[in-house]
């Protein structure tokens, strides 16, 4: 069977995994029964798990999300290649299995007693995400699973190109905003209409841009 990730790659996502299980191996039996699982816009735990779930939870996440980046290259259709950027999706499933491993210890530390408030790791986290992310996303090539997927990226490689050059600038100020947020309380409803607004720019300016590009043929 061909995998999609580097042998590089891939034993870098076994670690994170193997590091999450051991993780929760060590800790498991000093865990209470209910695992915090949500926090509110305060900052306040109103939902929990079952200890079962809450303890191994992000380590089963981690174990699809590897699975499924693993079997990319065999579930995409012809025409769609992935071998040219191999390297950025495994660069980009090594980010998030890093951050579902963050966050869990942080739960989990949470469920044991500390004092740490998980809102505020899990917005840098997702920011820092971002930002990594928006470093690497220039440098993906059409396909069906990773990327600003629009119908008009889809139809052509220069919209997709140009989109992702644009949506690369968008994620990196989204990440910065979410990190920022920790320190400076912006307002809760302009914080969300400005992450909104970010996220559409790049679907509004790959539909711009394929109307640009490829005017004379929409008018036939």
């Amino acid at each position: 069977m061909i995998l999609t990730l580097s042998s590089k790659h891939r034993w870098i996502s076994w670690l994170f995994i193997v590091l999450s299980a051991v993780f929760v191996a060590a800790i498991y039996n000093q865990l209470p029964q209910e695992i915090p699982s949500h926090w509110n816009f305060a900052g306040e735990v109103d939902d929990y798990q079952s200890k079962p779930l809450g303890a191994w939870l992000m380590t089963l996440l981690m174990i699809a999300l590897w699975a499924l980046m693993e079997c990319l290259h065999v579930l995409s259709p012809k025409g769609y290649s992935i071998d040219s950027f191999r390297t950025t999706i495994g660069l980009i499933t090594n980010l998030m299995l890093g951050f579902l491993l963050l966050i869990q210890v942080a739960q989990l530390s949470v469920a044991l007693g500390a004092e740490l408030e998980l809102p505020t790791i899990i917005m840098v986290g997702v920011g820092v995400l971002f930002i990594c992310l928006g470093n690497y996303l220039g440098k993906l090539r059409k396909n069906f699973f990773i990327g600003i997927r629009t119908p008009w990226t889809l139809a052509s490689d220069e919209v997709w190109y140009k989109t992702h050059r644009v949506g690369s600038y968008c994620f990196v100020i989204i990440g910065a905003v979410l990190v920022s947020r920790a320190w400076w309380a912006l307002p809760q409803s302009l914080f969300i209409a400005l992450i909104i607004a970010l996220a559409l720019v790049p679907t509004v300016y790959s539909f711009v841009i394929y109307r640009r590009l490829y005017q004379d043929e929409n008018k036939n």
